[in-house]
């Protein structure tokens, strides 16, 4: 189905380098993460429209990261970025932006709340969405 739409392969592999670095008191004292990754990718869409296309079929480096303060030892607010090819000339690519709150009252249990704005995905616009996550570890 990809080929259809002008992806020139069906599948695809990326290839990535990612960091993560954390600051403590890094911010007005407040523990900062910052993370980040360089991907080399050719996928449409993530890889849910085939990969390269009409426009481009060449690997090139995408930048993704996410940063986010801790306000207190429990709560961290943060924002997320995730450029994305857009390499099929039938349906333009948006970046993935989000922005989130997590908190996190013990080792076992994570909350986390988001709001992600990951534009025209195909033909569907403003493919905007709510995140709610709980996460238990033992």
């Amino acid at each position: 189905m990809p080929k259809l739409l002008g992806a020139t392969h069906g599948t695809g592999t990326d290839v990535y380098l990612s960091a993560t670095k954390v600051y403590l008191a890094g911010l007005a004292g407040r523990n900062v993460l910052l993370y980040g990754t360089l991907r080399a990718t050719r996928a449409n869409q993530l890889g849910l429209l085939g990969f390269g296309g009409d426009k481009n079929d060449s690997y090139r480096l995408c930048f993704e990261g996410s940063t986010a303060v801790f306000l207190n030892d429990n709560l961290a607010l943060g924002v997320e970025y995730r450029r994305k090819r857009d390499n099929l000339s039938v349906f333009r690519e948006d970046s993935f932006e989000g922005v989130f709150v997590a908190y996190l009252p013990n080792k076992h249990l994570a909350l986390t709340a988001a709001y992600a704005r990951l534009g025209t995905i195909a033909d569907k616009k403003d493919q905007d969405a709510l995140y709610l996550s709980m996460q238990i570890g033992l």
